[in-house]
C-alpha cells in the first residue's frame, strides 16, 4: 500500500507486459496485478512515458474497472486473450519498443498525484526519475518467440525492475506468470543464466573449430525427453556460412542449420516451433536430459561475423 496524504492507496503492481510482439503487435498489453480483489481502480490512472523527451504518450483512467477474482486485470488490444481494459478505445494501438515506461498513478495530475508502481524498459534515456525502479528491464530479445517481461511469482517485488522482469516464454495475459501456464509439461533451462559461457559469444570467422558452447541441465528436467524446442538468439551477417549442431548428454547430435539461408541477417527464433530444424529433433526423444548439452557453431566463409546472444532448451517429458 502506499500513504497518500491521509489515506492509504491499496497497491496494483504491473505485473506483465508486452510491448513487441510478431506481426502486427496486435497482441501487446499490460497486466494488472492486485491482492485486493474487486479492488475499485477509481483514481488510478496507467501512464505510458517516451523515453526520448521523457513526456506523456498516453493515459488511460481506470475508473469504472476493478480488479477480477484472480487478482489480474488486463488493459491491451483488441486481440488480446482475457482482455479487460480496451486501449482501441483510447486511440492507442501499441507499446513503443525503445526505452519507455509504463507507470500507475493514483490521482494523476491531482493535488494527491502518487505513483503506485512504475516500470522501465530498455533504458532511461530521458524517462523521468519515478517512471522505473532502480534499473529499467531489459528489452525482449526474442520478439519472434512471443514473449512478454513479467514477475514470478505474480507481484513479487524488489523495487528493481531488471530483477523483477525477467523475460518469460509465451505470454500469459490473465493467467498467472508461472510454469504451469506455459504449454504443460515444459521445464525452460536458459544458457544466459545457466550455462557455462558468458554470453553473447562470438563465433569465429572462417574456423572449422567454430565456437562451443556447453551446459548442463540438472536433475529437475525429468527422465526420458518425450519433446524438446530449442531457441536461439544468434546475430550474424550471412547465415548462409553457418552450421549448427546440438549434442546431448548422451552423445546425440542434431544438425539444426546447414548453410542454409545465403546472406539472411541473423536467426532469431524457436527449432520445432517457429524454425524447422535441419534434422529431426525427435532424436532426442527417449533420452535423460540430464547432463551436458554442447551447441556448436561453425563459420564456413570468410568476410561475415556474428555472435550466439541466447540459446535456450525446453524440455518435456511424460
Amino acid at each position: 500500500e502506499t500513504g497518500v496524504g491521509t489515506c492509504v492507496v491499496p497497491a496494483v503492481k504491473i505485473n506483465e507486459v508486452v510491448y513487441d510482439n510478431p506481426g502486427a503487435d496486435n497482441q501487446e498489453f499490460v497486466e494488472l496485478y492486485s491482492e485486493n480483489t474487486g479492488l475499485d481502480l477509481t483514481g488510478y490512472t496507467l501512464v505510458h512515458y517516451n523515453g526520448s523527451n521523457g513526456t506523456v504518450t498516453w493515459s488511460i483512467p481506470l475508473t469504472g474497472t476493478t480488479i477480477p477474482s484472480n487478482g489480474l486485470l488486463v488493459v491491451g488490444d483488441t486481440d488480446v486473450p482475457n482482455l479487460d481494459v480496451d486501449w482501441n478505445d483510447y486511440g492507442i494501438s501499441s507499446l513503443q519498443n525503445d526505452e519507455e515506461a509504463i507507470v500507475v498513478f493514483y490521482d494523476f495530475g491531482g493535488a494527491r498525484e502518487t505513483v503506485v508502481d512504475a516500470f522501465g524498459y530498455e533504458g532511461t534515456a530521458s524517462l523521468p526519475a519515478f517512471a522505473y525502479e532502480t534499473t529499467p528491464a531489459d528489452n525482449i530479445a526474442y520478439s519472434s518467440w512471443n514473449t512478454s517481461e513479467g514477475r514470478t511469482p505474480d507481484g513479487t517485488d524488489t523495487d528493481d525492475n531488471s530483477a523483477d522482469f525477467p523475460a518469460l516464454w509465451w505470454a500469459t495475459p490473465g493467467e498467472a506468470n508461472t510454469e504451469a501456464n506455459f504449454p504443460a509439461p515444459w521445464i525452460r533451462w536458459t544458457a544466459s543464466s545457466q550455462g557455462d559461457q558468458t554470453l553473447p559469444a562470438a563465433i569465429p570467422d572462417n574456423d572449422t573449430n567454430g565456437l562451443t558452447l556447453t551446459g548442463n541441465v540438472p536433475g529437475w528436467a525429468g527422465d526420458n525427453i518425450s519433446d524438446i524446442r530449442v531457441g536461439l538468439n544468434l546475430h550474424h551477417t550471412y547465415i548462409g556460412d553457418l552450421t549448427i549442431t546440438l549434442t546431448s548428454p548422451e552423445g546425440t547430435s542434431v544438425v539444426l542449420h546447414n548453410r542454409s539461408g545465403g546472406s539472411t541477417n541473423d536467426i532469431m527464433g524457436v527449432y520445432g516451433y517457429d524454425l524447422t530444424p535441419a534434422e529431426e529433433l525427435s532424436a532426442f526423444n527417449g533420452e535423460n536430459p540430464q547432463g551436458t548439452w554442447t551447441l556448436h557453431v561453425v563459420d564456413n566463409g570468410s568476410g561475415d561475423t556474428g555472435e550466439v546472444v541466447e540459446w535456450i532448451l525446453w524440455i518435456t517429458n511424460p
